[in-house]
């Protein structure tokens, strides 16, 4: 973490598409026959489609006789996914070392709602790190 409290090659940015309408206007020329006409404007609107984006490296771990296991955690809308390949104890601090979140993981999805800021998770012998924009 840097003296602003960033991760380094952790967070992605998000640069959204801005529409600018601009409004033209013509004069006619001197002795030309002028009839005017009147134009609605019809602007259009979108649909956002929020998509998982996981901008933290997995973790991933072997122990000797033993098949990879894994936990992937994701950033979403209001807080963060955790994909587990087994059930865990999950324990989420903040920058500043409180515990906001403790919890077990699911095999799956687990979803966890965390207010905006910078976190570190511990989830069996697992550790990990999320930053809720």
């Amino acid at each position: 973490m840097d003296a602003g409290g960033n991760y380094l090659s952790c967070v992605g940015t998000c640069s959204p598409a801005e529409n600018t309408f601009s409004q033209t206007t013509s004069s006619p020329s001197v002795g030309a026959v002028w009839s005017p006409t009147v134009q609605s404007p019809s602007p259009s609107t979108g649909t956002p489609s929020p998509t998982l984006t996981t901008i933290c490296t997995s973790v991933d771990v072997s122990e000797p006789g033993q098949g990879a296991r894994a936990i992937i955690c994701g950033l979403i809308p209001g807080g963060a996914l955790f994909l587990s390949l087994e059930a865990l104890p999950l324990r989420i601090y903040s920058a500043d070392g409180r515990l906001v979140y403790s919890g077990n993981l699911e095999k799956g999805e687990n979803r966890v709602s965390l207010d905006r800021g910078v976190y570190l998770w511990v989830a069996g012998q697992f550790r990990g790190k999320a930053v809720v924009r």
